[in-house]
């Protein structure tokens, strides 16, 4: 119980720190993409799509 508690705290902080610290200073889709370690863009999503597909 203990690791979890431990797990979701570390997560809750690293959100606070990448998503609200900035204070606006940055465009919500930067923040996020790297909060969760990729690309948000449509070209991105489009590349991913053809991939699912197997272009």
């Amino acid at each position: 119980m203990a690791t979890v508690l431990g797990q979701i705290t570390h997560h809750l902080v690293k959100y606070r720190t990448m998503i609200f610290a900035p204070g606006g200073s940055a465009s919500m889709n930067d923040l996020a993409g790297e909060l969760l370690g990729w690309d948000l863009s449509v070209d991105a999503y489009r590349k991913d799509l053809k991939r699912g597909a197997g272009e």
